[in-house]
């Protein structure tokens, strides 16, 4: 009758241990993608995956679970992050795209 407790004790344990796993990966994410932003490249759910090390799929979940929103939506949400700034500057994105390009054509 004891081992039933104790298994239940040692599956909660499993569990916290791997909430924890999912919050560092998800935070490593995170780190990645405002990185890769703010460099300016190019970046997807399947580069992120690849550079933390983790499989597509397990990437997707467990980004969602932590950051409540998918890894696309994150990354959308960053990019757009200086939109109202550079409105206001009287910029326009395609500027913006040209002043930043390496390969512009002046």
């Amino acid at each position: 009758m004891i081992t039933l407790p104790l298994e239940a004790l040692e599956a909660l344990r499993v569990q916290s241990a791997s909430e924890h796993v999912g919050v560092v990966f998800a935070q490593r994410m995170r780190d990645h993608i405002d990185a890769a932003v703010v460099r300016g490249d190019d970046i997807g759910t399947a580069s992120v995956a690849r550079a933390i090390g983790l499989s597509y799929a397990y990437a997707k979940v467990i980004f969602g679970k932590h950051v409540g929103q998918p890894i696309g939506g994150y990354i959308r949400t960053c990019k757009l992050a200086p939109a109202p700034r550079m409105l206001e500057a009287g910029d326009t994105p395609a500027q913006d795209a040209l002043c930043n390009s390496d390969n512009a054509v002046i």
